[in-house]
Order: structure tokens, then C-alpha cells, then sequence
């Protein structure tokens, strides 16, 4: 069948319109055939619900391999470590990409009170049925979506409502789900949402173990335990995509890079990003 290995700088839709979504609240992508960056690390700040048409995409997610087939539906939270290694020359796929500020002024709380279970596994297989009227469903998003008129939000927010709950029945079922929770992933997802929300001003264990009320060398251990990597990692590896993010957008040097990222010294962060990539921020600028 072959497959797709696009170069890391191809610009892709949802980067081009970044500021569409953000304006817009919902966008949705039609006809997509790759992911926005292959054999790199990203973190979209947007929730990304993907209906899979045709071929595969095989990625990580959160650091654990995961493959995308015809007819799967993912939903992919906000902050969330994605890394394409691979698509089939025939991928195609249509997103719907919600933005934080208009995911924040949902009143919906289907995808939100499910939230543990997407992030344990997040994707899932439609029969044909479920398949046609989620195509259906989201062709009613994107026609909401591009009406210019002071009702669209409300109007939208309420399909989105509709919307999510026909993802979680097709998930779940009629029945209500608890979402059981050990808590060392309780511990970790909130360890999570604690980077994503600080990390340009904390780099160290210490910062996100207080944040728990733990202490450093317990959460270390709980941390390494639940998920196999170390807290230092997970915390290097969010800093290290964000900080390759801004360098691919090519809108910012080095130092405000540096500055950006709560490095109190632009050698500070040259250090910190070598000693995780082998390479400087400076070559690694150069490549692209």
C-alpha cells in the first residue's frame, strides 16, 4: 500500500489556521491525509475529535504507540503529546477542532465527565451505522460552524452537545459510566494538567510534587510506577515540543524562545534543550 513520511516543516491546515479556530471556536477539517508533524512530538492547544475515513495512521500518544483505521473516531484533549511515525498513501480523515476558550464556555459535560477513559484509550472502532451518522453529525458542525449569524454559538454548542454525547453512546453504551479511578492515574492526569497550565514558569519535580502535596521522592516514585517514565521526563519532553513549536513558526529568536520558556538565561536553555536533544536550539533552527 505504501505510506506517507512528509517532511517536519509541510505546513498542515490546523497550524495554517490557527487563528480561525480560535476566532471561530469550532473548525472543522475535511479531506485530511496526513498529521501536521511526523517523527516529531506536538501538543496541540485545542481538543481534536478525528474520524478516520480511509487507511492508517500509526502514532504515539502520551508516549504509547497507538494506530488509527478506517472508520475509528479519537478524541484528543487539549495540551496532549502526539507523534505521527507513519501514515498509508491513502489516509484521509475529517477533524473537528474545538478551541480551549470555547471548550471552557461549553456547558456539555459528556466528553468532560469521560475525559479519564479517552485518555486511557482514545480511540475507538464504529460500525457502519454509527459511521454514517457521525459523518451526518459533523456535517452538521461544519454548517453551523460557517453561518454568520449572532445565533452560531448557541446554535453550536448545542450540536457540539448532541455531538459528543452520539461519540460517548457509541463508546459506552445506554449505560451510565462511573469512570473508576485508580488513583495513581488520578495523580498523574492531574500531574499532567499541572505542565500544561505551568510549564514556561516551573522545570523541576519539586514544583508539580508540591502542587499534589507530595513529596518529591514519593510522587517520583508514583509517577514512574503508573506510567514506566520518570516525572523529570514527562515535564523535559512537554518543555522540549513547545519550545520546537515555536521554532517551526519561525516568529520568535531564540532568546524570546528562552524568555518565553522561563529560562532566566538564553544559555540556560541552550544547555537544557541539548542535553534532551543532542543538539542547540541553533542547529536545530538551522534544519528547518
Amino acid at each position: 500500500m505504501g505510506h506517507n513520511k512528509p517532511h517536519r516543516t509541510t505546513r498542515h491546515p490546523i497550524v495554517e489556521q490557527q487563528h480561525l479556530i480560535e476566532e471561530r471556536g469550532l473548525q472543522v477539517f475535511e479531506n485530511i491525509t496526513r498529521m501536521p508533524v511526523y517523527y516529531e512530538a506536538f501538543a496541540l492547544p485545542h481538543l481534536v475529535i478525528g474520524l478516520n475515513h480511509q487507511g492508517y495512521v500509526r502514532a504515539e500518544y502520551d508516549m504509547q504507540p497507538v494506530e488509527f483505521h478506517p472508520h475509528d473516531i479519537s478524541v484528543v484533549y487539549p495540551g496532549h503529546i502526539v507523534m505521527a511515525t507513519e501514515s498509508s498513501k491513502d489516509y484521509r480523515a475529517t477533524l473537528v477542532v474545538i478551541s480551549q476558550g470555547f471548550l471552557n464556555e461549553l456547558r456539555y459535560r459528556t466528553i468532560r465527565r469521560y475525559q479519564l477513559e479517552y485518555l486511557r484509550h482514545a480511540s475507538f472502532r464504529l460500525n457502519d451505522w454509527q459511521y454514517d451518522s457521525i459523518v451526518h453529525s459533523i456535517q452538521l458542525l461544519k454548517t453551523i460552524s460557517e453561518l454568520d449569524t449572532p445565533l452560531r454559538l448557541e446554535m453550536l454548542a448545542k450540536q457540539v452537545d448532541v455531538f459528543s454525547q452520539l461519540v460517548d453512546l457509541y463508546r459506552f453504551g445506554d449505560a451510565e459510566m462511573s469512570s473508576p479511578q485508580n488513583k495513581n492515574e488520578q495523580l498523574f492526569h492531574l500531574f499532567y494538567d499541572n505542565i500544561v497550565a505551568h510549564y514556561q514558569e516551573a522545570h523541576e519535580v519539586k514544583f508539580y510534587a508540591d502542587k499534589l502535596c507530595l513529596s518529591p521522592k514519593y510522587f517520583a516514585n508514583l509517577i514512574k510506577q503508573t506510567t514506566g517514565i520518570s516525572a523529570s521526563t514527562w515535564i523535559a519532553k512537554y518543555i522540549i515540543i513547545q519550545a520546537r513549536a515555536m521554532m517551526r513558526q519561525k516568529q520568535m529568536n531564540i532568546q524570546q524562545i528562552s524568555e518565553q520558556l522561563g529560562f532566566s538565561e538564553q544559555s540556560s536553555f541552550t544547555r537544557y534543550f541539548k542535553q534532551h536533544t543532542g543538539i542547540t536550539p541553533s542547529k536545530y533552527k538551522a534544519m528547518l
